[in-house]
């Protein structure tokens, strides 16, 4: 477990980016690798591209391995890469150079290349080590050393915090072409290399919520429980639910906060690390992924993980998965679970969740304050108009019905967000996204029956990375609308 019993500020954005460069020239020397066609090899340089804001924990990489495959599937390359003739990499530095590895020869021809870092973490067993440096062909990837790694979880939470995180990337079908030129000209590889985490992270805040931030309640356990007891190195793109349909796992974590930090809005945070979980959707999915809080002064809490944009900002990952077929309840590596947990002034705790990639990068474009007509825009349940109401009551079988029309920026796209998917859902008419210059009614609704305790989701609306500002201008979970099922 890794508890902060103060306000952190992690930035979640942090980011590692491999460019790969390819480059040809000539060999001299007696190592020299014949080509087929000229008497020169291709050689392939790597270069790592590093943010200029400092790097956390889970963001550093120690040595870079990259192998390559041809058409056969047969390994003929498996080595570190190494920079200035060292293989071991110093990540923890601040800046914007380029560090341009050490040349690879390999011979024209069309190749998968696949990058794992992080081979030396205590989280992977001499097994994975062993097979990973005696890997032959590319179907040894799918045998167990790669693809079932035992997830430690709560009995060694602590590798997990000091650890480094590992991480691939797989590319297929490159080609490197078989032309001639030197090292000062390179050729670029068709990809920049994003790599990915073998863990999703979960980073669950705990704030006050009380108007004199002083709160009775006292959250003394999470339990995690659904999770995947095993995971791979590299992606795997098989279904979890098929290949271990009754190995799970849980957590249960022992949440030790002091009385000075209930004082506190932030009260404290808790980050997890868990395995990937890739469930059908075809499949009814009785026991979902969920985090139960319980303590003092409150009900306990549960919160199901479930993703409702179908995976748009994941599917860039470099790995071969056909995420149509995924389950919105499924678990996918390289994604940050954003946890709020609001102690409230009632018996009832509330919750957000926004799924982020793990690596976010801004655009590099300003698209200002978005704009949206204040006019036309409505909120209702049944005819009575809650527009000018922040906290709205629904019934079960009611509908809220929102009439929404995007102004600024111009021919951008917006999306709809519920921050609780397990106990509303959009309407009959499914509209949660849309382009601006176009009116839209927008259906939200209960789906649970009722159970004699409210819940609650906030509403709200984004474009172009940005939250549309709703309520009076106002940002963040103040800028929201909240619908709560009453009956």
């Amino acid at each position: 477990m890794y508890s902060v019993q103060k306000q952190l500020h992690l930035n979640p954005f942090y980011y590692i980016l491999l460019v790969v460069l390819l480059c040809l020239g000539a060999c001299s020397g007696s190592d020299e690798l014949p080509s087929k066609d000229n008497g020169h090899t291709e050689m392939v340089e790597l270069a790592i591209v590093m943010s200029e804001l400092d790097i956390e924990h889970d963001d550093i990489v120690s040595e870079i391995r990259l192998l390559a495959f041809n058409k056969e599937g047969r390994c003929i390359i498996n080595q570190l890469l190494s920079f200035n003739g060292n293989t071991s990499l110093n990540m923890k530095l601040r800046s914007t150079s380029k560090r341009i590895s050490d040349p690879i020869k390999v011979l024209s021809g069309t190749y998968d290349f696949l990058f794992i870092a992080n081979e030396t973490s205590e989280i992977l067993s001499p097994k994975f080590r062993t097979s990973l440096y005696d890997l032959s062909s590319k179907k040894e990837l799918l045998e167990a050393p790669f693809t079932s790694i035992e997830y430690i979880g709560e009995q060694n939470l602590e590798i997990y915090e000091k650890s480094l995180i590992p991480m691939s990337a797989y590319y297929t079908a490159v080609n490197v072409k078989n032309t001639v030129t030197d090292l000062d000209n390179p050729i670029r590889f068709p990809h920049e290399v994003l790599l990915v985490r073998a863990f999703a992270k979960l980073e669950v805040n705990f704030r006050n919520k009380s108007e004199n931030k002083l709160t009775y309640k006292r959250v003394e356990h999470i339990q995690v429980v659904n999770l995947a007891k095993r995971y791979s190195v590299p992606a795997s793109s098989k279904l979890y639910s098929k290949l271990y349909p009754n190995e799970t796992a849980a957590l249960n974590i022992l949440v030790k906060f002091t009385e000075d930090a209930y004082k506190n809005e932030l009260i404290g945070q808790i980050i997890l690390f868990i395995p990937e979980f890739l469930r059908d959707k075809r499949k009814e999915i009785t026991h979902p992924t969920t985090l139960l809080f319980t303590g003092k002064g409150f009900y306990d809490h549960e919160l199901i993980l479930r993703e409702l944009d179908g995976f748009a900002d994941f599917k860039n990952q470099a790995r071969l998965l056909d995420f149509k077929l995924l389950s919105h309840y499924s678990i996918i590596r390289n994604t940050k679970f954003a946890i709020d947990v609001f102690l409230t002034n009632s018996r009832d705790l509330e919750s957000v969740v926004e799924i982020l990639p793990w690596n976010k990068v801004s655009s590099s474009q300003d698209f200002g304050i978005p704009e949206f007509n204040t006019k036309r825009f409505r909120i209702k349940v049944g005819s009575h108009s809650f527009t000018k109401t922040q906290e709205i009551a629904i019934k079960t079988g009611e509908e809220v019905n929102i009439r929404f029309q995007l102004d600024k920026p111009r021919n951008a796209l917006w999306r709809a967000s519920l921050t609780n998917g397990t106990c509303f859902d959009f309407g009959e008419t499914n509209v949660s996204e849309g382009v601006s210059g176009k009116e839209y009614t927008i259906k939200v609704k209960a789906t649970q029956p009722w159970n004699g305790t409210p819940n609650y989701t906030e509403f709200y609306i984004t474009t172009q990375t940005k939250e549309v500002p709703l309520w009076k201008d106002s940002f963040g979970s103040q800028n929201r609308y909240l619908f709560k099922q009453v009956e």
